[in-house]
């Protein structure tokens, strides 16, 4: 591994203790780190295309947030659970170390998940597009009304969806 991203969850009090502890295990073993606390989307500035491996402290809403970063670089993610659900996380506070060190022998696996792209229209214009890892939750507004759900893969239309609720 040339370089390892970690990435602190700001509105957890306890990510930012945790990432000096993992980035001091992390150069005893003469890897070099980078960390950053980015507060939404857009407040990422890290050297991904250089990162060989990024450790999320935080729950699996800082997962998924890291997953769309990554997916251009295809690094893989390292999660610790500070948050509240960790479905998705590989290790907690307290065995994190054990983990990480198998992780560093190359015992461990990739698990490859899926990223949707899912684009918001209205009256024929793209309002927002989204990335979403494995699932796609769609909701109607305030108002019930009918909506039309185009649903494509890798560009080609399979079906087309009406819905009232």
């Amino acid at each position: 591994m040339k370089l390892v991203g970690i990435l602190e969850q700001p509105r957890i009090p306890e990510s930012a203790p945790l990432a000096i502890d993992v980035r001091n295990w992390l150069a005893e073993r003469g890897l070099q780190s980078w960390t950053a606390a980015p507060l939404d989307d857009d407040d990422l500035n890290a050297p991904l295309n250089e990162t060989s491996l990024l450790i999320v402290l935080g729950g699996d809403g800082s997962t998924l947030r890291a997953a769309r970063w990554t997916v251009p670089y295809s690094v893989p993610i390292f999660g610790i659970n500070v948050g509240r659900v960790g479905f998705l996380s590989e290790a907690t506070p307290e065995n994190w170390p054990e983990k990480l060190e198998r992780v560093l022998r190359g015992e461990y696996w990739i698990e490859r998940r899926l990223l949707l792209q899912a684009e918001l229209w209205r009256d024929g214009r793209l309002v927002a597009p989204f990335s979403a890892l494995n699932e796609v939750v769609i909701g109607r507004g305030a108002q019930a009304r009918v909506v039309h759900l185009h649903l494509r893969v890798d560009g080609d239309l399979v079906t087309t969806y009406i819905a009232d609720a």
